[in-house]
């Protein structure tokens, strides 16, 4: 986006968003029976960076934030270091719902030692009972997929392994909602 050009506030669900893509996700969310928070609250890191996450999934303890295009290394950094600060997971994720790249910034609390720290593809393949399930690409240090499962142990995010993870139609249908939702004249889900 150019440098003078500004998003149109989108309105949903009596939330104001900053952008029209914000919204969308909160539309996808809602579809998928996400319980989620807009903007819950800001914080300064160790670095002495602002930072103001997008959304709080609280049911999955899983910041989200949205850009419509991929940050910069020193972005990526801040939500690393937010990670570490804060002791959780957080999940960048790019585009629109799912046509995108999307991000995880986590630790791995098992011992199964693959590690799960920004991990630069992540996929929601699944969603049970309101709870998000996420699956990174393959990885050299692993010779298999790694699924990150939202169960959470100590804010920590917890890795699993799944051979074929199966993409639930509720997904699918997720993203049609969020796709085609009109925020017009409050023309909204």
């Amino acid at each position: 986006m150019h440098k003078n050009t500004k998003a149109i506030e989108t309105r949903y669900k009596g939330y104001r968003f900053r952008t029209r893509l914000e919204a969308r996700w909160a539309v996808f969310f809602d579809a998928l029976g996400v319980r989620w928070e807009y903007e819950k609250e800001g914080f300064e890191l160790s670095t002495g960076d602002l930072y103001l996450p997008d959304f709080w999934l609280p049911d999955d303890k899983l910041w989200v934030e949205v850009k419509g295009e991929q940050p910069d290394d020193r972005y990526h950094g801040m939500l690393s270091d937010f990670s570490e600060d804060m002791n959780c997971a957080v999940l960048l994720v790019v585009g629109i719902p799912w046509e995108n790249q999307a991000c995880l910034f986590a630790r791995d609390s098992t011992d199964c030692g693959a590690g799960c720290y920004d991990n630069k593809r992540v996929d929601i393949f699944a969603v049970d009972k309101g709870r998000l399930q996420l699956m990174t690409d393959k990885d050299s240090r692993v010779d298999r997929d790694r699924v990150v499962y939202a169960d959470f142990w100590e804010s920590i995010l917890d890795i699993g392994y799944m051979p074929d993870p199966i993409i639930l139609p509720i997904v699918g249908m997720a993203i049609d909602v969020a796709k085609s939702a009109r925020f017009e004249l409050g023309e909204t889900l």
